[in-house]
């Protein structure tokens, strides 16, 4: 995992999600239901997992 390998897990909150469930917190992040999504503190919301990484 990314986070891992970039020595940033202090730094990061790892939610646990069931991609098929509607209820779910990453489908009120993120509509497409798209893994990895990424919060921010301030509320931006990323989800493309290129983005995410670099």
């Amino acid at each position: 995992m990314a986070i891992i390998e970039l020595d940033l897990v202090d730094q990061v909150e790892l939610q646990e999600v069931t991609i098929r469930d509607r209820d779910s917190e990453l489908f009120n992040n993120n509509p497409a239901g798209k893994v990895p999504t990424l919060a921010t503190d301030d509320g931006f919301i990323l989800s493309e997992t290129q983005i995410i990484v670099s």
